[in-house]
């Protein structure tokens, strides 16, 4: 799965880009007045190569960054809609739009810091159990089934039931061996 980190650089810009993994693809949006990137950012940029693409937004307005981010978001799901979007921002004002665009199926999420989440190390590699960690992960959390019966039940319509009982029930129980999920009582605990 490639992931796509958007950098929202107008409201985060202390990002330490030499902790990005090295097979993500990365986006700075940086606004039309900024004038001055530190140093070190520039350096440690350096070394993602042709990874990482620098896009100076044109023109000045209220949440122009956004937009254009919010524009790109769009082209590259459409290209890459098997991939994860991160977007790196501690403006809450994209959560609408995240939420719009997972309904849509596509894995995508607001992050203030690096690292995000727990990885899947690809000797884990299971095409099943990726997509449902993948979906569920662009679901919020309050939104989340809260019982195991109810996730059984959605994890069975990420595949749109082609898949058997046993198979859900090996995902889910996967979810919880790698403990990214845990149980007290009757409610469910993300870990994710």
């Amino acid at each position: 799965m490639q992931t796509f980190l958007m950098i929202d650089f107008e409201n985060v810009r202390n990002v330490d880009v030499a902790s990005i993994p090295s097979d993500w693809r990365v986006f700075i949006f940086v606004g039309r007045s900024q004038h001055s990137i530190p140093f070190e950012i520039t350096r440690d940029a350096q070394q993602l190569g042709d990874r990482l693409r620098w896009i100076k937004i044109e023109g000045d307005g209220r949440n122009n960054l956004d937009f254009h981010l919010a524009l790109y978001l769009g082209q590259f799901s459409e290209k890459h809609h098997d991939s994860e979007f991160l977007i790196l921002s501690k403006d809450k004002g994209f959560d609408p739009l995240i939420k719009h665009v997972v309904g849509l199926g596509v894995c995508c999420k607001r992050i203030e810091s690096l690292p995000h989440h727990p990885t899947i190390r690809k000797s884990d590699a299971d095409p099943h159990f990726e997509k449902a960690f993948k979906v569920l992960s662009g679901i919020a959390k309050n939104s989340r089934p809260r019982k195991r019966k109810t996730l059984v039940a959605q994890v069975a319509s990420f595949f749109q039931k082609k898949e058997s009982a046993d198979e859900i029930e090996r995902i889910v129980d996967l979810l919880f061996t790698r403990k990214l999920i845990s149980q007290v009582g009757d409610a469910l605990i993300y870990d994710f």
